[in-house]
C-alpha cells in the first residue's frame, strides 16, 4: 500500500514517542523498517535542530576539515602525523630522525646556510644548486631511482609531490597505498629515509671511503632485522614483575543502586549486523526507560564501548545532533542519579550473551522476568567470582 502524499512524520509517531509500527508495516517494506528502527523519532522537548558541517565531528566548521576534505588524501580525517609516528615500530634512531623530518629540522645544506653555519647550499651528491629536505629525500637522483621502482606507477607523481608531513603520514598509516610489492613497507620506508641521510653524510665527511653500501640493500637488511626482533619479542611470554594478572569479572552494585549492563547485538547470519555505536546508545536508552519505570533512584549504566561512555559522560553539548542522544540525556536528567561507566568486555559477558537472543523479525523490546537458559552458566560464574 503506498504512503499517502504529504504525510507528516508525526503521524507515524505513537503517543509514547516511539514509532507507530502498526502504521509503518502497512506502507514500508521490512528492509526499510530495519533502517528506521535505528533512528529515534524526533519529539518536541529536544533541542532545536540546526544545520551542521558534516566533515567535522562536532558539526562545526573548521578550515582544517575543509582542507582535508578538499584534497581527499587516503588517510581522511584521522590522527595527525605525530600520533602516527608514535606507533612506529622501527629502530629508535630511525624514529627520532623521522620526527626531525616532520619538524623540518634536518640539517641539510640549505638549513645550515639559513642558520649562517655555511655558505654553500648545493647538493654534494648530484651538484644541484639547492639541497633542502625535499631534495634530499625525494628529488635527488638516488631517492628518485629507488622509490620509482617501488611505488605504484600510477601514484608516482603523487608520491613525489605531497607535502612532506602528509607524505610521511600516508606511508606509515596506509602502507599499501603507494607500495604493492614490498612487505612491511612502513618499516622499510623509514629505513630508506634513514639510509639516504647516512649516505649523504658519508659523501660529505668521508668522501674517500669505499664502505658506502647500496642504500636499498642496507634498508632491506635493516627492515629484516627489525622484523626479526619484533617477532622474537612477540614470541616470548610476557613477564609480570611485582604484579599479578588482572581478572576482570562482573561486580555487583551497592545496596542502594541498580546496575544496567548494555551491549549491542551482532548477528552475521543473513547479513544483519547493527551499527555498534547507535545500537549501544539504543540499549542505554531502553535500559534507562526500564529503570525509570521502576522508580530507581541511583543507577549505574555500564558499557564496553569507550566511545559511547565518552559521549554520554561529556558535559558539552557540541556533539553531533541526535534525537536518541537527547532522549537519553532527558531521561538521565530526571529525578534519578545516573552514572555512566566503562567496563571491560570480560565483565560484560551476560549482556553480550543476551544480544545473541535477539531477532530482527520484530522491533519491540523483549523483557525477561527470569534469566534465559543461555546465560545461566555465565551468571553462575559471576556469582562465584
Amino acid at each position: 500500500m503506498p504512503l499517502p502524499d504529504f504525510t507528516p512524520i508525526s503521524a507515524m509517531v505513537a503517543a509514547d514517542g516511539e514509532w507507530e509500527w502498526s502504521q509503518l508495516h502497512q506502507f514500508v517494506p521490512h528492509d526499510v523498517l530495519e533502517h528506521i528502527a535505528c533512528i529515534k523519532p524526533p519529539f518536541q522537548t529536544t533541542l532545536l535542530y540546526s544545520s551542521g558541517w558534516l566533515w567535522c565531528g562536532d558539526c562545526g566548521f573548521s578550515v582544517k576539515s575543509s582542507y582535508d576534505t578538499r584534497y581527499n588524501y587516503p588517510i581522511g580525517r584521522v590522527d595527525n602525523v605525530w600520533s602516527v609516528l608514535k606507533k612506529f615500530l622501527g629502530v629508535p634512531r630511525v624514529k627520532s630522525f623521522l620526527w626531525l623530518v616532520c619538524k623540518g629540522c634536518v640539517l641539510t645544506n640549505f638549513e645550515r646556510a639559513r642558520q649562517h653555519l655555511i655558505d654553500f647550499t648545493g647538493c654534494v651528491t648530484c651538484c644541484a644548486a639547492l639541497e633542502d629536505l625535499d631534495h634530499l629525500l625525494r628529488l635527488c637522483p638516488i631517492p628518485q631511482l629507488i622509490c620509482s621502482s617501488l611505488v605504484r606507477q600510477y601514484r608516482v607523481h603523487e608520491f613525489f609531490t605531497l607535502p612532506i608531513s602528509v607524505w610521511v603520514r600516508v606511508n606509515f598509516q596506509n602502507p599499501r597505498y603507494f607500495s604493492a610489492s614490498e612487505s612491511d613497507w612502513d618499516i622499510l620506508f623509514g629505513a630508506i629515509l634513514w639510509n639516504l641521510w647516512l649516505f649523504r653524510n658519508r659523501r660529505i665527511f668521508d668522501p674517500e671511503s669505499d664502505q658506502i653500501d647500496n642504500v636499498m640493500s642496507c634498508s632491506r637488511r635493516l627492515r629484516d632485522e627489525t622484523c626479526q626482533a619484533l617477532a622474537s619479542v612477540a614470541a616470548q611470554p610476557s613477564i609480570l614483575v611485582g604484579a599479578r594478572p588482572l581478572e576482570v569479572t562482573w561486580c555487583p552494585p551497592s545496596a542502594d543502586s541498580i546496575k544496567v549492563n548494555v551491549d549491542y547485538g551482532r548477528r552475521l547470519a543473513g547479513g544483519v549486523t547493527p551499527c555498534g555505536g547507535v545500537a549501544e546508545l539504543w540499549a542505554v536508552y531502553e535500559g534507562l526507560k526500564c529503570a525509570m519505570s521502576l522508580n530507581v533512584q541511583k543507577l549505574i549504566v555500564k558499557s564496553d564501548s569507550r566511545e559511547v561512555i565518552g559521549i554520554l559522560s561529556s558535559q558539552g553539548r557540541r556533539a553531533t545532533p541526535s534525537s536518541l542522544l537527547e532522549s537519553i540525556r532527558a531521561l538521565a536528567a530526571q529525578n534519578c542519579e545516573v552514572v555512566f561507566q566503562h567496563v571491560f568486555r570480560e565483565g560484560n559477558r551476560v549482556a553480550d550473551a543476551m544480544t545473541h537472543l535477539f531477532s530482527m523479525d520484530t522491533f519491540a523490546m523483549r523483557l525477561y522476568l527470569y534469566p534465559p537458559y543461555e546465560v545461566l552458566e555465565i551468571l553462575h560464574a559471576d556469582v562465584c567470582s
